[in-house]
């Protein structure tokens, strides 16, 4: 058995007697020197605990002369301590080697050792001292600045920078450098009186950090974190002062502030001040919010407690402590000790208090404790067994420097948390016990490492009951993570005061932490203060509230951009000779625009409407703009940007005293930026519904992806039940087949109960209004696809915005999803309301039942492997091969093709108004009308009609009967008299007695929710009704009125939605010829295109025309040739089938679309889609003597067989024929084609 690791310096010595007889030997000052010196090398950052326990026997025992060299210390840091057991205290890195503490004065680095969030602690409570400080605590405040400051210039002595990670090996070998090196490396921590005055620090500042010599040797019997050295770091020396211990100038200045303030009678004002600063410092993370929040006292500790309704019947109860002050010696700042039984009985009064609050309230569902534990450094272990009457209650506690870190992260809200927590329970009741010993954090960051299961997947033997020790190192990485996102400084501005400012964007989509920063405080006080870090010189930008609030976000997208271009052009200012480099500020000034059609200005105009004001002795600037320059945003070009940018130069270098004019500047920012298309104000005229409805600030929700623990939640154990255990294999098509039926049938009934428990109306509405922000979403993305790609290049545009395409295309397949089953599912009374927290996890169960529709297709059409697995924590598990080779390049594929389309109609966007796009033919038109009953212009009318209703009502989704929405609209003119009542009953979906209720005018399959182009759903029926009544409740949404429309009109037009789709006859004859007539135009697009490339091509070939034969019916059987090529040398013939055909949406069309060009009969024993042209180019080249004749060939050719087609499709992934005929190529890459080759290759 492993006996316990010894608890102070002086048990070490009695497990190693000789060791401490061999230290005594030693120089103390010599020694401890050493030891301080290695502190400060990162390279050992995993040795540190080692180093702590030497430095901390070296002042309790040495009292001799011999200077230690390299084989001395080895000897005591890896033999000796392995043999005392100090080496078992070593764990990987939890934390960064060295962090900035941002302060009122500066930044000031901090040697971070093995103490928990040292910097946040000595940051949030030295700022909180500030905030009520008074002449009492000037000698104080200057006290811990000097200790600081000291830290800081021997971190700059050792060469270290701003934010530095740490390794080494863990029970390594501690690697101890030659003596020559060793010795020079201990001027680091020595500072001498004169190196003292020549940093302006005063030695009696220091006093209250110097331990006496006579304090030493007791400090041998103290515990690590009780020691006088842990708060005293320095030493006197013969020439001046020595950091003993880096690592513990955070100690020393929090026991310092804390012991002051007890001094002074102000436990209570330190404990407030430093729970409202730690309670901003949450909220500037998103994670949680208590600021206003009344802090009251319990216990001797500063709270702050609030219970919120986080979604409809689940509430959070939020908790924040600041931790006890007094008596604080007593426990030190060592192992954390379990919380007394005072303090656990307050956290379950206190959850219980919220408990009967919440339970009392209509709907309550479930609510969680979240004990965000914050305080200044000296914890405690909350442990406790749950009350069995707070069952329904859960309690999670984080330390707020975690909750911090977990709020920089994409998944790290606090629904995420509480859900992740919710996960764990899920996870270990099916029998994984997890052992995670380091906390919220690490087991957030575990479950990114598992794919966001808590349980590694392909684990097959990790069958329950198993316990999964979770490791510790990964909380390295999560507050490495979060401290480069937030990245918080302390920044001078010119009036020689400090703000604190956090990076303005911490996400980072494109991969990139750009170098500008937000001053939070200012912020909050109404004024848009941010600063951008390029470069010798802080940079400032501000620009104070706007008076109409409306305006925020107006001036809020303004300053923003202001902010990137000053990154741009902040290495192009010329400061001149001065090497007093200091901060600048400049003030922006906007002045509204209302006219969105306002006449374009000039180049002239743009630089006019820019002025610029400076103060070289303040080193301010005021760029002001007019509202002539807001209407330059509409431009196509960014010279409306590149005019701002350039009075943001000329503004800098006149404040600096270095003045440039205009025309110079404008040709400085020109020459970094070419690009015209670098920008990021995009001001245009909105045409299409979801910007108007954005315009108008109506649209309800903010686009929002899926949330993955949401995911994390449906999918845990959904598989188990259903005869199959943890880690079982099911092989062979039929038992494979007959599982995911199962499944499908349970996602759909688990899809089915979920809505059922919502109130109808709310969840239509909810849905609908997402799935039009996604809409909005969508069309942004496309707006700014030209600018992203010059600000960002190709590449991670490419990357970036097909990650964002594939969510929002969920987020629209999810939300469509839901509304059509709530408008007959849901109940019509009595249902609960709809959070932000439900949606989320009802997409993620809408999602899930998609999945399973896609599945079995591809089974069947022998695509998907048919071996499916049981995974550890119930998900199933498959060979995803079949997606990532078909499906998956092909969307990679057509969205790159998106973007540039989108790239291309950047300047029709811009256009205003846009030109003429031409009439629609006139058989087309007639279609239209029969199908929708009314006239064309009508039918085009009702989207624009359906906005303006929702702009009067500020909804973005109007409810309202049948017979009130044509009132209203009529009385708004659609139609001018015609009657409209056809048109909106024809475009309503129907409410039916429940999701399975099938109409006798109806199929199944017209309510199979993997089906895309299904007659009944809101593609095809946009007008939803939440009711069967006979002027039925309709709930519009005009986004979603207008995708529709788009999307039929586009398959009426080419023919691509047929047969059921149509109601009418006339209209499903139209799509018949219409499909025929384009896969006739796409036959002559590509013979014209080969005949472009010198090929002999002709559309539309008979078989017994080309072989100059009978036209038997056997003939007429093999169809026509879509295109008959010959090569320029006529030595090569082609057989080309052509197809038009659509891009596959989903893994079950896919599998669908291979199953279609098999080359092999149907099951009604009729050709499929591929063996025609196969049997066609086959027949040719029997009888391609034949064909030699008719076309008087110098020689008899070469046959080849080849199918074109225009989108990418899966055929030319996976091959579905080996037959060379069976080659696919799109239009576009026919130029790659080698077409005088004896045989080509498969693509």
């Amino acid at each position: 058995m492993m006996r316990p690791l010894p608890s102070t310096p002086a048990e070490a010595i009695a497990r190693s007697s000789q060791m401490g007889r061999r230290i005594a030997r030693w120089d103390r000052n010599s020694a401890l020197s050493t030891l301080a010196a290695l502190q400060l090398d990162p390279r050992l950052h995993v040795h540190s605990v080692r180093l702590y326990w030497a430095s901390r026997l070296v002042a309790g025992l040495a009292k001799g002369g011999t200077r230690p060299g390299r084989s001395d210390l080895q000897r005591l840091l890896n033999a000796d301590f392995g043999r005392s057991d100090i080496s078992r205290f070593e764990d990987p890195s939890e934390d960064l080697f060295l962090q900035t503490v941002s302060t009122r004065r500066g930044d000031r680095r901090l040697i971070c050792g093995t103490w928990a969030h040292p910097t946040f602690y000595t940051e949030t409570l030295l700022e909180a001292a500030e905030r009520i400080a008074d002449e009492r605590d000037l000698e104080m405040l200057s006290s811990v600045h000097a200790l600081l400051l000291l830290s800081d210039l021997t971190a700059e002595r050792a060469g270290l920078g701003l934010r530095v990670p740490g390794s080494g090996r863990q029970w390594g070998d501690v690697p101890v450098p030659p003596d020559t090196r060793l010795f020079a490396l201990t001027a680091q921590p020595n500072w001498s009186a004169s190196a003292l005055v020549s940093a302006k620090l005063e030695p009696a500042l220091f006093e209250r950090f110097i331990i006496e010599d006579g304090d030493l040797p007791p400090s041998i019997d103290s515990a690590a974190g009780r020691a006088a050295l842990d708060t005293r770091p320095l030493l006197r020396t013969p020439t001046g002062i020595l950091l003993a211990i880096p690592s513990a100038v955070s100690l020393g200045v929090r026991a310092a502030i804390v012991d002051h303030m007890l001094e002074t009678g102000r436990e209570q004002d330190i404990g407030n001040a430093l729970l409202a600063v730690q309670a901003e410092r949450l909220a500037e993370t998103g994670f949680a919010n208590l600021e206003g929040v009344p802090t009251r006292w319990s216990l001797g500790e500063a709270t702050r407690s609030l219970v919120r309704e986080e979604a409809p019947g689940r509430y959070v109860h939020l908790e924040l402590i600041a931790g006890r002050l007094s008596g604080w010696r007593e426990a030190g700042f060592g192992d954390m000790a379990p919380a007394n039984r005072e303090r656990q009985a307050r956290i379950i009064t206190s959850m219980r208090s919220a408990n009967e609050a919440c339970e009392a309230r209509p709907g309550f569902m479930a609510g969680v404790t979240v004990y965000l534990m914050g305080g200044w450094g000296p914890g405690e272990v909350i442990d406790f067994g749950h009350p069995d009457d707070l069952r329904a209650w859960r309690f999670a506690g984080i330390e707020v420097a975690d909750a911090i870190a977990l709020g920089g992260a994409k998944d790290g809200t606090l629904t995420d948390f509480w859900r992740l927590d919710v996960l764990e329970d899920m996870v270990q009741s099916e029998g994984i016990e997890l052992q995670n010993l380091s906390g919220p954090l690490n087991l957030h960051e575990w479950w990114l490492q598992t794919g966001h299961t808590l349980v590694p997947q392909g684990r097959r033997d990790l069958v329950p009951p198993v316990n999964i020790a979770i490791p510790t190192d990964s909380l390295f990485e999560a507050r490495q993570r979060a401290a480069d996102a937030f990245d918080r400084r302390s920044v001078q501005l010119p009036d020689g005061s400090w703000r604190t400012v956090g990076r303005l964007d911490p996400i980072a989509d494109f991969g990139v932490l750009e170098p500008i920063y937000t001053s939070f405080s200012e912020i909050r006080q109404g004024t848009l203060l941010g600063t951008v870090l390029v470069g010798p010189s802080p940079l400032w930008l501000r620009l104070r509230s706007p008076g109409a609030p409306d305006r925020f976000d107006d001036g809020y997208q303004n300053w923003k951009a202001a902010l990137h271009w000053t990154s741009l052009i902040a290495d192009l200012v010329d400061h001149g000779d001065d090497a007093a480099i200091a901060p600048v500020m400049i003030d922006l000034r906007l002045e509204p625009i209302d006219d969105l059609a306002a006449t374009l200005p000039t180049d002239q105009e743009l630089d006019d409407a820019v002025a610029v004001a400076a103060d070289p002795g303040e080193r301010t600037g005021i760029v002001s703009a007019s509202a002539l320059w807001q209407a330059g945003a509409r431009r196509v070009d960014n010279r409306a940007e590149i005019a701002l940018a350039a009075a943001l130069l000329e503004a800098i270098q006149q404040a600096i005293g270095n003045g440039i004019d205009r025309a110079t500047a404008v040709g400085r920012v020109r020459s970094k930026v070419p690009s015209a298309d670098v920008r990021w104000r995009h001001a245009y005229y909105p045409e299409r519904v979801a910007d108007q409805l954005r315009l108008h600030q109506i649209i309800g929700r903010k686009f929002s992806p899926v949330p993955r623990s949401a995911v994390s939640i449906v999918k845990q154990g959904h598989a188990f039940g259903l005869g199959h255990g943890p880690g079982e294999v099911i092989e062979g098509r039929e038992k494979c087949a007959a599982l995911l039926k199962s499944l499908h049938a349970r996602t759909l009934e688990r899809l089915l109960v979920s809505v059922a428990h919502y109130d109808r109306l709310e969840l239509v509405t909810a849905s609908l209004s997402l799935l039009q922000a996604s809409i909005a979403d969508e069309q942004h993305w496309a707006v700014t696809a030209r600018a992203l790609r010059a600000i960002h290049g190709a590449d991670a545009d490419r990357k970036v915005s097909l990650e964002h395409r594939n969510a929002t295309n969920a987020n629209l397949r999810a939300c469509a999803m839901l509304a059509e089953v709530a408008a007959s599912h849901a109940p019509a009374e009595g249902g609960s309301p709809v959070g932000a927290m439900d949606l989320d996890e009802l997409r993620a169960v809408a999602l899930q039942h998609f999945g399973y529709c896609e599945f079995l297709p591809a089974l069947m059409g022998d695509r998907l492997t048919p071996r499916l697995v049981i995974s550890p924590t119930g998900d199933l598990l498959y060979d995803h091969s079949f997606g990532e080779n078909t499906l998956a390049p092909s969307s990679t594929i057509m969205h790159a093709e998106s973007r540039e389309r989108d790239i291309e109609r950047y300047d029709e966007r811009m256009a205003n108004p846009r030109e003429d796009q031409g009439s629609l033919e006139p058989e087309l038109v007639q279609a239209l009308e029969a199908e929708f009953h009314c006239s064309l212009r009508t039918f085009g009318d009702l989207s624009a009609s359906t906005c303006e209703l929702a702009i009067a009502d500020r909804l973005d989704v109007v409810t309202l009967r049948r017979s009130e929405l044509v009132r209203r609209l009529v009385a708004m003119g659609l139609g001018e008299g015609e009657a409209i009542e056809p048109m909106i009953e024809r475009l309503t979906l129907r409410s039916r007695d429940g999701w399975r209720d099938v109409p006798t005018d109806a199929f199944p399959n017209d309510y199979d929710l993997g089906r895309f182009d299904r007659p009944q759903s809101i593609i095809g029926r946009p007008l939803l009704a939440i009711d069967a009544d006979g002027d039925p409740m309709i709930a519009v949404a005009p986004a979603v009125v207008e995708r529709a429309a788009i999307h039929n009109l586009s398959g009426a037009y080419d023919g691509s939605l047929q047969d059921r789709f149509w109601s009418s006859k006339v209209m499903r004859s139209h799509v018949g010829r219409a499909s025929n007539a384009a896969g006739n135009a796409f036959n002559v697009r590509v013979a014209e295109t080969l005949a472009a490339l010198g090929l002999d091509a002709a559309p539309g070939v008979a078989p017994w025309a080309a072989l100059n034969q009978k036209a038997t019916p056997e003939m007429k059987l093999l169809g026509d040739i879509d295109v008959l090529a010959f090569s320029q040398d006529r030595r090569h013939v082609w057989v080309i089938e052509a197809k038009d055909i659509k891009l596959c949406r989903t893994l079950a069309e896919t599998a669908r679309r291979l199953s279609e060009y098999r080359g092999v009969p149907r099951h009604d024993n009729k050709p499929d889609n591929l063996m025609r042209h196969l049997k066609r180019a086959a027949h040719v080249r029997e009888h391609v003597e034949a064909l030699t004749r008719r076309y008087r060939l110098p020689a008899v050719p070469v046959v080849h067989g080849l199918v074109v087609v225009d989108s990418p499709q899966p055929m030319a992934f996976v091959e579905t024929n080996p037959s060379p005929d069976a080659t696919f190529v799109r239009l576009k890459d026919v130029g790659s084609v080698d077409w005088s080759a004896s045989r080509k290759r498969r693509r």
